[in-house]
């Protein structure tokens, strides 16, 4: 992992000795936080694409969490600053990666809208996951023989939106990562932690947020009412900027 490969921006007072590091979401970029950064401007904000998002480089191998955490560690070590670490869905997912598995501590971590726990499927969901798997492999072989690539359209037409619009490699990073299950890291980490949930989120859950505020020993969770996965970041900014600059403060 490298920075010069790394797409990533600074704003904010880059002389300040506090530094956030903004990590964004599954199939988003450093534009996702980048409205919500600006309130945050007497700090050092840094703002990155992740490998395989925005202007970053591709991937040539299948990356897992923890080397998503790495790409981090390069960044945050660059750094001689006291660093909060915010992240959105994905990016949360990095971000308690990291706390987990590295000696460097940030100040505090802010998850929003935290991914990183497997969903309860249902016995007719877990069926249909098997057929669907071998009728895939089977096309995979018909692909092989025949030239043809009857399987990539096969693919398509299944799978959560993230899924469908990955391309190449990040198709196979993708289930890779959201395939990790968090709970045990997150025991492990013991940073000061705000978990941050819109009530209306469907995609990662007020009870996924639950779950982790009772897996992490330090952690506070404060619900957001009338807002789900994304608008929190866009109409919920302000109602975000007065919460993360109190937990900012309490932990400088």
């Amino acid at each position: 992992m490298t920075l010069k490969k790394l797409f990533h921006c600074d704003n904010g007072n880059i002389n300040s000795d506090i530094a956030i590091l903004w990590l964004h979401g599954w199939g988003q970029n450093h534009n996702s936080f980048l409205a919500l950064s600006t309130y945050f401007d007497q700090y050092h904000n840094i703002l990155i694409d992740f490998p395989g998002f925005g202007q970053s480089y591709t991937p040539e191998t299948i990356l897992s969490v923890a080397d998503y955490a790495d790409v981090i560690s390069d960044i945050i070590n660059k750094y001689n600053k006291k660093i909060f670490i915010v992240g959105h869905s994905f990016g949360c997912r990095v971000a308690m990666k990291y706390c987990a598995l590295k000696e460097s501590k940030p100040n505090g971590i802010i998850l929003i809208s935290p991914a990183g726990i497997r969903k309860k499927r249902s016995i007719f969901f877990k069926i249909k996951a098997i057929l669907l798997k071998k009728s895939a492999q089977i096309v995979g072989h018909f692909d092989k023989i025949f030239k043809t690539k009857i399987k990539e359209r096969f693919s398509n037409n299944f799978g959560s939106p993230d899924y469908k619009n990955a391309k190449g490699i990040m198709k196979k990073i993708f289930v890779k990562t959201i395939s990790e299950d968090l709970s045990e890291v997150a025991k492990k980490i013991t940073d000061q932690v705000l978990i941050i949930n819109g009530v209306e989120d469907k995609e990662t859950s007020i009870e996924m947020a639950e779950k982790f505020n009772k897996l992490i020993t330090n952690s506070c969770l404060i619900k957001l009412d009338n807002f789900d996965h994304y608008n929190i970041l866009t109409s919920g900014k302000f109602q975000l900027q007065n919460i993360i600059t109190n937990f900012i403060k309490n932990n400088k």
